[in-house]
């Protein structure tokens, strides 16, 4: 199963301002805001343990989120974990496990070691 946020004609899927994003370059540089709530809203409802055959693609919306989403998922549900008594893994563990990512476009900093560095 694959999503590919945004695409031609507008992504506007979520309003996460007072209005719809207006202008490509606005709605390019928040792509991946819908795609962090995806990941979330289908690790948090239980997706990947009721079916964890399933593989989920996020295309098109960069990585350099990832980690940082993934710590904040981790250290959140091991504080509130009561509240998902049905999950038996980490966030991380089940984004390893069911999620993959393409890395279009790949945040590239001026030095790529920064980057390796990074992930």
């Amino acid at each position: 199963f694959a999503i590919h946020l945004g695409g031609h004609g507008g992504v506007n899927s979520t309003a996460i301002a007072p209005a719809p994003t207006t202008f490509f370059w606005e709605t390019h540089a928040i792509l991946h805001m819908s795609a962090m709530s995806h990941v979330a809203s289908m690790i948090a409802h239980g997706v990947f343990e009721k079916w964890p055959d399933l593989y989920f693609v996020i295309i098109e919306c960069g990585v350099a989120w990832v980690p940082s989403v993934l710590w904040r998922l981790d250290a959140d549900y091991k504080a509130l974990r009561k509240e998902t008594p049905w999950l038996k893994m980490l966030p991380s563990e089940y984004c390893r496990r069911n999620i993959r990512f393409s890395t279009q476009p790949l945040e590239q900093p001026a030095n790529i070691q920064h980057l390796w560095s990074t992930l």
